[in-house]
């Protein structure tokens, strides 16, 4: 018999949930940032555009 204090042999695809989590953790934090800074640019855009529009009226 083998002996039983020994790990099982893993195969390269298995992982533990600890190291899902974390992934799921980093790519999810990486995602929101990517968000965050695709809106927050889109509102500066809009801003300019707001600016532009004001001073073509002449109203500024």
């Amino acid at each position: 018999m083998g002996d039983s204090t020994s790990q099982p042999k893993r195969r390269w695809y298995q992982f533990s949930l600890r190291t899902l989590m974390i992934v799921m953790t980093v790519s999810t934090v990486a995602f929101g940032g990517w968000v965050q800074y695709r809106q927050y640019r889109a509102l500066q855009k809009q801003k300019e555009a707001t600016v532009e529009q004001i001073i073509s009226a002449g109203r500024w």
